[in-house]
């Protein structure tokens, strides 16, 4: 995966698992490619950026948020649409982020609430612990 990841210019995460994301993390970091990070559950989703700027945080900064406790799709289920707004939204902050328009997502985390059908974008910390970008 190192050398599949050092050939490109932007990696999508679209996996299950936590552990998947973490790794996909470290080994963007490590080759400064890009990160668009997408992730839903139940009727949720959330979308973040990384380019990996001195002060932007990392995947690790948010997976730390909620530990590796984190249910998967498999065990808490997914409502598909959401899925489909996601992905769209990953594809959307993928072309902004390589064509260099508008302002992406780096450093932030937008969250899709299905049920009420709202988004919400929060400033994601860069964490001062983290160990995957701190130092």
């Amino acid at each position: 995966m190192d050398t599949l990841i050092s050939a490109h210019s932007l990696v999508m995460d679209c996996s299950d698992n936590v552990d998947t994301r973490n790794q996909l993390n470290r080994l963007c970091l490590k080759h400064k490619v890009p990160l668009v990070s997408g992730a839903a559950i139940r009727f949720e989703g959330q979308v973040a950026v990384f380019t990996w700027e001195d002060d932007e945080p990392c995947y690790g900064c948010l997976s730390q948020l909620f530990g590796a406790q984190a249910l998967s799709c498999v065990e808490a289920g997914i409502m598909s649409p959401v899925v489909g707004i996601i992905g769209a939204t990953q594809a959307l902050e993928a072309i902004k982020v390589v064509a260099g328009m508008g302002n992406s997502l780096k450093g932030q985390v937008m969250i899709f609430d299905g049920i009420e059908s709202r988004w919400m974008t929060m400033k994601l910390p860069k964490l001062p612990g983290c160990n995957e970008c701190a130092g």
